[in-house]
């Protein structure tokens, strides 16, 4: 007679199969709510990405497949005329080419690599929800996972970071993190139970080794949780270490054999270089520097377990154990400073980027504290963008950290790796993004202790539909704060570049002369453009230029650059800069803020050029300082180059003239002359004209110029014939055809020679090429 139970196995099964249906629905109502803004960014004027990061990782991405599987080691289109190897993680741009490819392979999917490549993020970042849910669900259970899930997929922080339009390395991070933890945490679940040798804790612990090493190879920063994984255990080592038995050895195994995995996986990438990396032992390049810093990790928890071992198993004295502990250590450590002495630069270095010691992360607000608006303490931004459950996680990490002795070793992971990440992202915004994982997991905790205080206390069904209606109430309740971030997703749409920066770039790519081997960018082109290092993405990607100035900053060619051609004051160093970094075009616009930023990057006093002004309401304002109107980009911007006297001095900047503006408005005010918000300026030789007049006569040349946009500004210039009665005059604007929308002098130059005046016409040729021409013939 058979039971009419079902058994066990099908009961297993079926909840295997629920619970993957359950995660399966959070992840496709993720993916929905990350493409709500799709109309913003797939238009029928075009495809767009959020940021100008996104447009590298675009033409990276169309450099891939053009030259697919072969990957460029260098890129002059970035950083030019340096160029600039392959020093980002590269499995971001390659996972999109590998998709894209795979994609395109489809009848049904449209060609278009842009169309794809901002549908994908949306699907590919909701991604992250399954290791959470299966790391909760390892370390708290069943509920606290899905619940946990649930908020994950609401959380704006996330939601910003994967958003359509937005592919970048950001929305790997999460995926990575939570599937290194993930792994690492059944390894040590595996510890705990004392079977330092079993094959299930070697092949856990190889297991999150390779995603340690894999998750550099999307973001470099990974090296956050490799700190994590390696902290914690030492720490089991030394914990276990004051027991009975010899389960410390098992968190000693789980450790050393996952590092010396991504010591080994980093080292082969290295050696074989399939994705051309540039090398070195940099802590900001997939290099060496990772390798050894796997190592030497390996080489603390050994030294560790050596003293333990001597103390616990040989019986040896707490000095000698120590002593030799310190000992292999210390002897590791000399080995790699005669070996890599920069190695330990790069961690300087490390330090500073997370710290916010570095020059050029700090002027990103990214990179600024968490809790810091503007210099002053604020919860506003934090409270937004991950919900009032950022303030929750800490209270459940110490209602759990006060359990420690009673917790599980997965339990206790997950509290060491909550503490950790809550400190670095206190201190530094832009890793909140992998916060986002404790955020929503502490939350799952939370609820689901609320869910199961009710349901303790009202028995039956009644009980289990009270504890889910107060979680779904407080997980709304939680989310409020964000209220205006939900109401705003429909209007996320592409940062600045939408309207006249894009018509700017387009008109750099439509009308100067085209460079070579864009989608072979290892290969020199003829000339770059400089403009704010924030506009590189754009200049590379939309106006189709090698960029000097990159979104790369300080670690490419191009940023001091940048900073020292808006600081110059000296129209010869400024010529100079453009000279020796072969710009041939530079796009100028309001940089008021950025210029204490840019002096602190090349060195220099950084005061002086803008003040700080806090208004009534809170607000602040930012007014010109007295050496704003000392640089030779604040007259080319504010006063086309032109000299004047009054009512605000400005300097004549030769050798350099405009060739377009847009048409919005700058919002510069207390000027008398119209402003436009975007400026292009050409280096240009100039047409010199050589005449003759008496010795000491006075010369003067006068010519309208009227722009694109149709607004009117006169060149002026004089001097006098020298001794010999000869004098020489430069002019930089060509006589153009008005109707056909360029930027030139309206129908002729003025040039007056004592009290006679004469009319002359200058060509494009003459100004392009230097000419001389004679006045007169």
């Amino acid at each position: 007679m058979h039971s009419l139970r079902c058994p066990p196995l099908i009961m297993l099964k079926r909840e295997h199969i629920r619970n993957a249906v359950t995660i399966a629905v959070i992840f496709l109502v993720g993916a929905y709510i990350r493409l709500i803004p799709w109309d913003n960014f797939i238009t029928s004027a075009g495809i767009y990405f959020l940021e100008a990061d996104n447009y590298e990782h675009f033409r990276k991405v169309l450099i891939l497949l053009k030259q697919f599987p072969n990957i460029p080691g260098h890129d002059f289109y970035m950083g030019f005329p340096v160029g600039t190897g392959n020093i980002w993680a590269p499995l971001t741009d390659f996972s999109f080419a590998v998709i894209i490819r795979a994609l395109s392979l489809l009848p049904s999917v449209e060609g278009d690599i842009a169309y794809i490549l901002a549908a994908l993020p949306p699907f590919v970042g909701t991604l992250a929800v399954i290791p959470l849910y299966l790391w909760c669900r390892e370390t708290f259970g069943f509920r606290a996972a899905i619940i946990a899930s649930v908020i994950f997929i609401a959380l704006p922080s996330h939601i910003f970071t994967t958003v359509v339009g937005r592919p970048d390395n950001e929305l790997f991070e999460p995926i990575w993190a939570g599937i290194t933890f993930y792994l690492y945490a059944i390894a040590a679940s595996e510890a705990e139970r004392g079977e330092a040798f079993g094959k299930r804790l070697a092949v856990l612990s190889v297991l999150s080794g390779l995603s340690a090493a894999v998750s550099l190879l999307y973001w470099r920063g990974a090296v956050i949780w490799w700190s994590i994984l390696g902290l914690y255990s030492f720490v089991m080592v030394f914990g276990w270490s004051f027991h009975e038995g010899r389960r410390w050895l098992g968190f000693f195994v789980s450790g050393a054999v996952a590092f010396l995995t991504t010591a080994f996986v980093i080292a082969f990438v290295l050696v074989f270089n399939p994705f051309s990396l540039k090398g070195g032992t940099e802590f900001n390049v997939v290099s060496w520097f990772h390798v050894i810093a796997a190592l030497i990790i390996v080489a603390s928890l050994s030294a560790l377990a050596l003293a333990v071992y001597l103390k616990k198993e040989r019986s040896a004295g707490l000095g000698k154990a120590v002593i030799a502990g310190v000992a292999l250590l210390t002897a590791v450590f000399i080995v790699f400073a005669l070996v890599a002495p920069s190695f330990f630069k790069g961690i300087m270095a490390g330090l500073g980027v997370v710290g916010g010691g570095n020059k050029w992360t700090s002027t990103i607000a990214q990179y600024k504290p968490l809790l810091s608006d503007s210099g002053r303490f604020s919860i506003k931004a934090p409270l937004v963008f991950s919900t009032i459950f950022l303030f929750v996680s800490p209270v459940v990490l110490l209602s759990l950290s006060r359990k420690w002795r009673r917790i599980s070793a997965a339990s206790l992971f997950f509290v060491f790796a909550g503490w950790v990440l809550l400190a670095v992202t206190l201190v530094n915004g832009r890793y909140e993004n992998v916060y986002t994982l404790i955020v929503a997991a502490t939350g799952g905790v939370f609820l689901s202790s609320v869910g199961g205080l009710i349901e303790a206390r009202i028995k039956g069904a009644g009980g289990k539909a009270a504890g889910t209606i107060a979680v779904v109430v407080l997980i709304v309740i939680g989310l409020m704060p964000s209220l205006s971030f939900y109401k705003g997703l429909s209007h996320t749409g592409p940062f600045l570049i939408a309207g006249d920066l894009e018509e700017t770039l387009f008109w750099v790519r439509h009308n100067t002369p085209p460079t070579s081997n864009y989608l072979e960018p290892q290969k020199k082109p003829e000339y770059g453009v400089l403009a704010q290092w924030e506009f590189g993405g754009w200049i590379e990607a939309v106006a189709q230029r090698p960029s000097v100035a990159t979104v790369m900053g300080t670690e490419t060619h191009g940023m001091k650059e940048s900073a020292g051609f808006y600081l110059a004051t000296d129209e010869r160093e400024f010529l100079k800069i453009l000279d020796d970094n072969g710009v041939k075009y530079f796009i100028l616009s309001k940089t008021l803020a950025d210029l204490p930023e840019y002096a602190a990057i090349i060195g220099e006093d950084p005061s002086g050029y803008v003040n700080r002004k806090v208004l009534p309401d809170g607000s602040e304002t930012i007014e010109t300082g007295p050496r704003f109107f000392d640089l030779i980009t604040t007259s080319l911007y504010l006063n086309d180059g032109q000299r004047a006297a009054s009512p605000i001095p400005f300097k004549s900047v030769p050798g350099v003239r405009l060739v377009y503006e847009c048409q919005g408005q700058s919002d510069f005010k207390g000027l008398p002359q119209e402003v436009k918000k975007y400026k292009v300026f050409e280096r240009v030789k100039g047409a010199i004209v050589k005449g003759t007049a008496r010795p000491g006569e006075p010369v003067a040349m006068a010519g309208l110029v009227m722009t694109n946009t149709g607004r009117k500004f006169f060149v002026t210039s004089d001097t006098s014939a020298d001794g010999e009665g000869v004098f020489y005059l430069n002019f930089f604007y060509p006589n153009v055809d008005m109707r056909a929308g360029k930027t030139g002098i309206v129908s002729g130059y003025i040039v007056q020679v004592g009290k006679k005046k004469y009319e002359m016409q200058i060509s494009e040729k003459d100004i392009l090429e230097g000419n001389v021409i004679l006045f007169g013939k």
